[in-house]
């Protein structure tokens, strides 16, 4: 089995979310692992620990999917809002 390359990383802001599959309020980032063949992985990262938080699963989208996502210049947080939303967790 061969490894795909990674294109880019893309990254939310750590915020306290809550939602199911969380115990407590936790510390996260959503990442978007991104390969040349167009595909996007996309995980759950503890800010604190470093660790991807398995529980939550991943989600494989294309790279149109994520370039579609709604983000605006001066408020991350429509981006964050959008990430954290596809695992239906909530700030």
């Amino acid at each position: 089995m061969s490894k795909k390359a990674i294109l880019k990383y893309v990254t939310t802001n750590g915020l306290m979310v809550t939602g199911e599959g969380l115990n407590k309020p936790t510390l996260c980032k959503v990442w978007f692992k991104v390969f040349v063949d167009d595909t996007v992985e996309v995980t759950v990262e503890n800010t604190y620990t470093g660790n991807t938080i398995r529980r939550l699963g991943k989600k494989i989208i294309s790279r149109e999917e994520l370039r579609n996502m709604p983000e605006d210049p001066y408020n991350s947080m429509v981006f964050n809002k959008a990430a954290f939303d596809l695992f239906g967790l909530s700030f």
